[in-house]
C-alpha cells in the first residue's frame, strides 16, 4: 500500500532522501516542427531564472507535443 506523502516534509525527511522534488513541464507548439519544438524548449529551460535557480537541485523532465489541436 502506497504511504501518504506529507504536504510539508520535514528537512530531515528531505535530506534523508526520503523525498525528492521533481517538475514536468508540458510544451505545446502545434503546427511546429518536433526539432524545432524541442530546440525552443531547450533554450527556453536554458534561459529561465527559475530554471537556473533549481539546477542540479530537482530533476526536470520536458514533454513536446507538436500535434496539431482538434477543432472544438
Amino acid at each position: 500500500m502506497l504511504e501518504a506523502v506529507p504536504r510539508h516534509p520535514t528537512a530531515e525527511q528531505l535530506f534523508a532522501g526520503v523525498y525528492f522534488l521533481q517538475a514536468q513541464i508540458d510544451v505545446r507548439m502545434p503546427g511546429v516542427a518536433h526539432e524545432m519544438a524541442e530546440a525552443i524548449a531547450h533554450a527556453a529551460h536554458a534561459m529561465c531564472p527559475y530554471s537556473k535557480a533549481v539546477h542540479g537541485n530537482i530533476d526536470v523532465v520536458a514533454n513536446v507535443d507538436v500535434a496539431l489541436a482538434l477543432a472544438a
